[in-house]
């Protein structure tokens, strides 16, 4: 265990965003590329609210569609194998 102030600064940070349905999670997201680049793990179609961001933010977004249906349900077991590694 090391302490805060003994921690090497980190180049790169993660984060899970995570909540209900429409509490603005994917818009969190867009207005967090104007400074940063993002990878979005996408489980539906909520991507689409990306495309009122300047060109210039939409840029800075890697974007993964991960299919999930009743029949092929892999999203959730995919994105536990990306958060554990």
């Amino acid at each position: 265990m090391v302490k805060l102030t003994q921690a090497a600064p980190s180049l790169t940070q993660s984060a899970l965003v995570y909540g209900p349905p429409k509490t603005g999670k994917t818009e969190l997201v867009g207005k967090l590329s104007e400074h940063f680049n993002i990878i979005y793990i996408g489980l539906e179609n909520g991507h689409a609210t990306f495309l009122k961001f300047p060109q210039e933010w939409q840029e800075r977004i890697e974007l993964i569609n991960l299919p999930d249906t009743r029949s092929y349900p892999v999203a959730i077991e995919t994105c536990l194998k990306i958060i554990k590694g």
